[in-house]
């Protein structure tokens, strides 16, 4: 064979190969650039478009922006959280007497705390479970930008399981109120069933917004449980749970702050044979501040 032919054909095989390993590296270079964006200079579509990286289907999402990442964390999951605007206000004394109740042993084990990707965000008067991020994209001005979202499918999941041992346990403090003979435990065990049971009224309204099958069939399935019915007889419970104060040594303020407090809270007062009596002695005495030598 003629060397000057043989030279010629592998010169052209080697120049194949090389534009065959260029080809290749570009096609990985332009999908490494492609993921997530499809905006202008690599933005990804979610900054002008959420619905088309996350469909309103399938997901729950709220854009957030800040100078740093946990700024616009905190951003978007304020915006995320708002979008629910529920009418259940959950106030913060209520919030721990749940979390102290479910911190029991015993059929009582659960506790608001979730695993890592489980994510609870308390923003914008709401407790919001599984909140997850996006990537985040840093515009010319050095603004990150961030999605907040949910997974309507996933979240619902997490929903269900949490307001399902929740009616578990508002049925067994019922059942034991029914029987509690003494007017102190049954008030504290209806009062205990009330704070689960406005915990999930609150999670049922936002299971409603997040995947509505999955809320009918648990209003359906624990429809016996009435949140309403709980708040009576936790009223009930609260008129035969009588109080009296005695303070003595008083001049009057502090047994009378005591008893408007008492009565604020729908117990009854009574002078003699109460439930609950609440005694207690003031003394006044002389202190000396020391205060001879010094100059207002």
């Amino acid at each position: 064979m003629n060397p000057s032919v043989y030279n010629k054909e592998s010169d052209m095989k080697n120049k194949y190969f090389l534009m065959l390993i260029i080809l290749t590296a570009l096609m990985f270079v332009s999908c490494a650039g492609s993921k997530g964006t499809g905006g202008s200079k690599g933005k990804p579509i979610w900054v002008d478009n959420p619905a088309a990286a996350y469909p309103e289907k399938d997901y729950l999402a709220a854009r957030g922006a800040g100078d740093t990442r946990q700024a616009a964390e905190d951003n978007a999951s304020g915006n995320l959280a708002r979008i629910f605007k529920s009418e259940i206000s959950v106030d913060q004394t209520t919030r721990e007497r749940y979390s102290a109740f479910t911190k029991l042993s015993g059929s009582m084990d659960e506790t608001l705390e979730t695993d890592m990707d489980q994510i609870v965000k308390v923003l914008a008067g709401e407790t919001l479970f599984n909140v997850k991020f996006s990537e985040t994209y840093t515009d010319e001005m050095g603004r990150v930008h961030i999605l907040a979202y949910l997974d309507r499918k996933e979240t619902a999941d997490i929903y269900r399981d949490k307001i399902s041992a929740n009616y578990e346990k508002i049925e067994f403090l019922l059942k034991e109120a029914d029987s509690a003979s003494d007017p102190v435990d049954r008030y504290a065990l209806l009062n205990a069933a009330h704070t689960m049971s406005t915990i999930n009224q609150a999670m049922l309204e936002q299971l409603n917004f997040i995947h509505p099958p999955s809320h009918s069939m648990l209003t359906a399935q624990y429809d016996a449980i009435n949140h309403n019915n709980i708040s009576k007889k936790r009223a009930e419970a609260a008129k035969a749970l009588t109080f009296s104060v005695n303070i003595s040594g008083d001049d009057g303020r502090v047994a009378s702050m005591t008893s408007e407090t008492i009565s604020q809270m729908g117990f009854p007062l009574v002078n003699q044979n109460a439930a609950v009596r609440i005694t207690g002695t003031i003394r006044y005495e002389d202190v000396d501040l020391q205060r001879d030598n010094m100059e207002f």
